[in-house]
């Protein structure tokens, strides 16, 4: 069995899936591969960085010929949550209700941001302000108008973290002097 697991994991979490899949489900091997690797080897590379986006951590990964270089990954305690509470609170200022009784607002904010908001190639401060709005249908069938910018805006928290109030540089800076040191 191939296991994807991230840096960092204790190596006693390792040995205890391993037992379990000896154990329980008679598993003649087992290997663990580091998820980074993984996702640069799935895109035919061996080298390069990875940047893994997950609810509360982002991790930037450098790998150089298949394997991580350990004293170069970069993590912060930034990820979707934030981009979805960003979002919301942008969607509230305006005055949109989202949630029904059924339905909370973080949880139809969080579909919001999975299925229209997009990261801008261009940085924000660059941007003219747009007029473009789309039309997204909520869970109980009435239909809201949400902005280009508010769609871009929430994404910009994992770039620039201070957006909301985090600690850390831009993930680019960071790397990029964790590259030099080494």
């Amino acid at each position: 069995m191939l296991f994807s697991s991230s840096l960092g994991l204790p190596k006693t979490h390792h040995i205890k899936w391993t037992q379990i899949l000896f154990e329980s489900f008679n598993s003649c091997a087992s290997y663990f591969a580091n998820s980074s690797v993984l996702g640069m080897m799935s895109s035919g590379h061996t080298s390069g960085l990875t940047v893994d986006v997950g609810e509360g951590l982002q991790q930037v990964t450098a790998i150089y010929d298949g394997y991580a270089i350990n004293d170069i990954v970069r993590h912060q305690r930034l990820g979707g949550q934030d981009v979805t509470n960003l979002l919301l609170e942008g969607l509230k200022n305006h005055g949109m209700k989202l949630s029904s009784s059924f339905y909370p607002d973080y949880f139809t904010t969080r579909d919001i941001k999975e299925s229209v908001s997009f990261v801008s190639p261009t940085p924000l401060r660059n941007l003219p302000s747009s007029d473009s709005h789309l039309n997204y249908r909520l869970p109980d069938g009435t239909t809201i108008e949400i902005s280009d910018m508010e769609l871009m805006t929430c994404q910009e928290v994992l770039f620039d973290p201070k957006i909301r109030g985090k600690e850390g540089g831009h993930q680019h800076v960071v790397l990029k002097k964790g590259l030099k040191q080494k």
